[in-house]
């Protein structure tokens, strides 16, 4: 069981994939479903993102890599750590990819966007200096560029957002 983990659909087959997320502590570990068999099975990965959860997670089908960036560990109602890095699953291992980039951050929303290089990020919350983000990110396979966007929704954090293809739109809704 856990709260706050990320899903994204496998790079090898049509399984998802969900990392992390939190249950009495903070988790680091990956599972795949599958939806044939109807059951998960975990990923032993040589490599893994620390023990995190609310951060954004998404599934980068130009590259064909799942883009984890983010989160925070939490030891109850406190936050420990909140990072600023960036991970990428190939199906069997994660890499971390990126140190430079948007600042560090909980509660990111994060899509697929292949008409912004493979995955959106957009807002997020500093636990540091108690304030929200209202910008957006796009991965570049390497690292992250600010998208200058004409309008953009207000700051916010711990909305949901995905891409819609036949209208060639990301849609982001509510949030905090």
């Amino acid at each position: 069981r856990r709260a706050w983990a990320g899903m994204g659909t496998s790079p090898l087959d049509s399984s998802l994939i969900m990392f992390g997320g939190l249950d009495n502590t903070g988790l680091n570990d990956t599972w795949s479903w599958n939806g044939s068999a109807n059951n998960w099975t975990k990923v032993n990965t040589a490599h893994s993102p620390s023990a995190r959860s609310d951060f954004g997670m998404a599934t980068d089908n130009i590259r064909h890599k799942i883009v984890l960036f983010g989160g925070g560990l939490w030891n109850g109602q406190n936050l420990n750590a909140q990072y600023g890095d960036t991970w990428t699953f190939d199906g069997s291992d994660w890499t971390q990819v990126a140190t430079t980039g948007p600042h560090a951050r909980i509660n990111p929303m994060a899509a697929s966007d292949p008409r912004e290089g493979g995955v959106v990020l957009f807002g997020g919350f500093d636990n540091d200096s108690s304030s929200y983000f209202q910008d957006t990110w796009s991965w570049t396979g390497s690292g992250w560029a600010l998208v200058s966007a004409a309008a953009s929704p207000t700051k916010r954090d711990s909305g949901t957002m995905a891409y819609l293809p036949g209208t060639g739109q990301t849609v982001e809704f509510g949030g905090f």
